[in-house]
């Protein structure tokens, strides 16, 4: 908890389960207070860190603080930036980056399923900066034996909707539909590259 508060800069962020600060030499560092993450234990093997897998546009954590055994935070890489967080306009030209940069992260999912994890909490967690994604929040994936890759792309199409609802209030979508199934519902064509 020291070393929390002798290297946080400011608050970024405070959810269900606690806070997340950005530190003086431009890193997150999340603080665990409650919720499912304070569940895990430092000899989890079902913890997913950088240690087990390096992804780009998952920020996984990277160090781990505990009290005793018990995990109370971790922390990794920022990301600023975020589109999402804004309000504003989907047209073609947003579309067609939103599709090139899902296409990377479904690689990503694909290892993660390799892994067996299950991709969960995504929607509020999901950043866009216009050409890549990111992933925050990341203590919460499930380590599930028999997952299904299409779950965890479920669950991202899910996200990514969820956040164009919030960034464009004119857009639609219906919950646990695909991308290109609501993009064509909204008139947009897909485009792959």
């Amino acid at each position: 908890m020291q070393y929390i508060e002798s290297n946080t800069a400011c608050e970024i962020g405070r959810g269900r389960e606690g806070s997340a600060f950005l530190t003086n030499n431009g890193r997150v560092i999340k603080y665990i207070k409650s919720g499912l993450a304070r569940k895990y234990c430092l000899t989890d093997e079902r913890l997913l860190t950088t240690d087990k897998v390096w992804l780009e546009h998952f920020y996984l954590p990277e160090t781990l603080f505990a009290i005793g055994n018990q995990i109370i935070g971790y922390e990794t890489r920022y990301f600023s930036n975020d589109l999402f967080s804004k309000k504003g306009k989907i047209d073609q030209q947003f579309v067609d980056r939103l599709v090139m940069a899902r296409a990377k992260l479904l690689e990503e999912i694909k290892i993660l399923y390799q892994l067996h994890y299950f991709v969960l909490d995504l929607p509020p967690n999901i950043l866009f900066d216009g050409k890549e994604f990111a992933c925050i929040d990341t203590l919460n994936y499930q380590y599930k034996p028999k997952v299904r890759l299409v779950e965890n792309q479920v669950v991202l199409d899910n996200a990514i909707c969820c956040a164009l609802t919030k960034y464009d209030s004119t857009f639609k979508y219906q919950h646990f539909g695909s991308l290109e199934l609501t993009l064509k519902k909204n008139n947009y064509s897909i485009i792959q590259k």
